[in-house]
């Protein structure tokens, strides 16, 4: 948006977890949408330090298989509200390598008889690449 704040926007999937039980197997599948906005609070030359704010939507899938012959599926969509901060070093107008950790604050979803959290810490590390052209800009753009 400006050189203070960015928008970042990011998804994330997740390999399904399959547990065995002696009654059958239970699976379960998630992916989350981050749309996350970061405000530039520390810039000392090459460094910048931001916070992290923003919102996740959370898809849980879940599927019981017993034996003999029981199945049952379900699945939710979840609201969660992520916080944190990161650390930004670019090296250029277009690229900047980053380390983040945010905390995705959720609610609980019940699947069954089990009660999952989607409530999950975040630590990441990758390089930003801008593939936006720049825009001069002006007083008559606004």
């Amino acid at each position: 948006m400006n050189e203070q704040i960015k928008i970042t926007p990011n998804f994330m999937y997740y390999i399904p977890h399959e547990i065995k039980t002696s009654d059958g197997t239970q699976t379960f599948s998630w992916w989350i949408v981050n749309m996350d906005g970061n405000y530039v609070t520390f810039e000392r030359d090459p460094i910048q330090a931001y916070g992290v704010m923003g919102l996740s939507l959370i898809y849980l899938k879940g599927d019981r298989d017993e034996q003999p012959n029981f199945q049952y599926s379900d699945h939710f969509y979840k609201m969660g509200l992520n916080v944190g901060a990161g650390i930004r070093v670019p090296v250029s107008d277009k690229v900047a390598p980053f380390a983040e950790a945010k905390v995705t604050l959720g609610d609980k979803a019940v699947f069954d008889y089990r009660k999952l959290n989607t409530t999950q810490l975040v630590i990441k590390a990758g390089i930003l690449i801008r593939i936006a052209p720049d825009k001069e800009r002006n007083a008559d753009d606004f």
